[in-house]
């Protein structure tokens, strides 16, 4: 499975002219979660996941459905509730920190030449 930066890569590689896509997000019990920057490896790995993220949207569009980001599906995923962030998990044990969006940054986009 590709990783979102090289379908974005290969999409371009194409001749398709993107433009932007928004931010990486996710929908999950009927709240959005964007991703801030936060990437991390995870060292300890010993947990439980909460779930998989079962659908995709195009990187163009927000989730509308609880279990979807606008990036590849079949992530594993766990809640941190004592941070209120969602924690989505990359094959290698990367962990990208997803938070609530109370700021409404859902509508900002990334550019491309």
């Amino acid at each position: 499975e590709k990783s979102f930066e090289e379908i974005l890569e290969s999409a371009r590689a194409d001749g398709e002219n993107i433009k932007y896509e928004r931010l990486p997000m996710v929908m999950l019990d009927d709240t959005i979660y964007y991703y801030g920057g936060e990437a991390v490896r995870d060292k300890d790995g010993d947990f439980d996941f909460d779930g998989v993220l079962e659908y995709q949207t195009d990187p163009a569009n927000i989730p509308y459905k609880n279990k979807q980001g606008n990036f590849p599906k079949g992530k594993k995923y766990r809640l941190n509730k004592k941070e209120e962030s969602l924690e989505v998990y990359e094959e290698d044990g990367t962990c990208y920190v997803y938070t609530k969006d109370p700021e409404k940054k859902i509508n900002k986009y990334h550019y491309f030449d």
